[in-house]
């Protein structure tokens, strides 16, 4: 088993996440969660970063400023050696996280639940079939392997073996452990090497119930403590309340503009994106002014 055999130094560390508040309408709170949460520091620890999106709502805009700056890094390797695992059970952000994913080459992994182990979170990047295939036999052979050993279970040629492997350590899937010529360099699936080695996925800590710290207008973050004083709730559950209300009032609307912005990412169109967000800009400093004038 790979914990018993592990060519890593120190056990990996696993940094479990949730965004603060339940709704982020733009990328200027979502820049803000991801900059506090994830400071670009290197270090000799591998580790593996979570973020758990459920029960949350993001905007387009929002989705992409929190997940493709930390992918991108990530993939630079300003964190060292890393791996980013996203949670969400929902279809529209999992095809947005896909199609981002894809466009931008980035070492992503989608997990369907936070009680889900990390072994079974799936790459979502821009991977062939062939890289699929071998990401796919290293975990069933314990998430380790050499060349010589991918070799053996995929039936290729120790050169073709060791492309592949270069490939997906290239593109940020695999961990390489340098080694002696004789034993050969180890590849390591870091998800596969934290489960192995005890990390879980149930030592997620979410934000306490109690808190009632959401970034909003104070005029409106006046109004929910009002309202949440006379019904007996919390402030951010009336906040919740009312965004789910909105999210359903809209949703036709919410969909199409959600399924436009994944068209434009696969599509490379750059100037649909910049309009995307200079309309977004635009929008939210015309909400600005609007409250300056009250």
């Amino acid at each position: 088993m790979l914990s018993r055999m592990s060519p890593l130094k120190n056990p990996i560390v696993f940094l479990p996440s949730r965004p603060p508040t339940a709704v982020y309408p733009d990328r200027y709170q979502a820049a803000h969660y991801r900059e506090q949460e994830f400071p670009p520091t290197a270090t000799d620890r591998e580790r593996i970063f979570y973020i758990n999106l459920e029960g949350g709502f993001f905007s387009p805009a929002a989705l992409m400023e929190m997940i493709l700056p930390l992918g991108q890094a990530v993939r630079g390797g300003a964190y060292g050696s890393a791996a980013l695992v996203v949670v969400s059970s929902d279809n529209g952000t999992i095809e947005f996280l896909e199609a981002l994913a894809q466009k931008h080459e980035l070492p992503i992994f989608l997990s369907n639940s936070p009680a889900a182990p990390l072994s079974e979170a799936r790459p979502i990047g821009a991977l062939t079939t062939a890289e699929m295939q071998t990401y796919g036999l290293i975990r069933t052979a314990g998430g380790q392997v050499t060349s010589s050993r991918l070799a053996d279970l995929a039936g290729i040629e120790g050169n073709a073996a060791g492309n592949r492997l270069g490939a997906l350590t290239q593109k940020g899937y695999l961990h390489r452990v340098p080694r002696s010529r004789r034993e050969g360099d180890a590849f390591v699936d870091l998800l596969s090497a934290a489960e192995q080695a005890g990390a879980a996925t149930s030592d997620f800590k979410p934000v306490p119930a109690a808190s009632d710290e959401f970034s909003i207008p104070e005029d409106l973050r006046e109004a929910m403590r009002e309202v949440a004083s006379i019904d007996g709730s919390l402030p951010r559950e009336v906040l919740l309340r009312a965004w789910r209300e909105f999210v359903d009032q809209h949703r036709e609307v919410l969909d199409v503009e959600s399924k436009e912005v994944r068209r434009m990412l696969k599509e490379n169109d750059r100037e649909g994106l910049a309009a995307y967000a200079s309309r977004r800009n635009r929008e939210r400093a015309r909400q600005a002014t609007a409250r300056l004038k009250r």
